[in-house]
């Protein structure tokens, strides 16, 4: 069973529903997973700036955000997400 669960209300909401990702781990839209997927091709396709963006990233959230997020974005760049 997939957790539909948002992670910042910890509440099931109306739109929520089980995404795949690439890397075929199954996921609730709400996730932090699919958050953190969804970031990282964002920043590593739009983003003029992926170092800088990173940084700030370090900055305002830590660096266990910024490893995350680096790590998704060397996935999706490598192809194994």
């Amino acid at each position: 069973m997939i957790d539909l669960a948002c992670h910042a209300c910890k509440k099931v909401h109306l739109d929520a529903k089980a995404i795949t990702l690439p890397n075929s781990e199954t996921v609730g839209n709400y996730s932090t997973e699919y958050l953190t997927h969804t970031e990282a091709k964002w920043v590593y396709a739009k983003a003029r700036n992926r170092s800088m963006y990173l940084e700030g990233v370090k900055e305002k959230r830590g660096l266990p955000a910024y490893e995350k997020l680096r790590t998704a974005m060397l996935k999706i760049h490598f192809g194994t997400y």
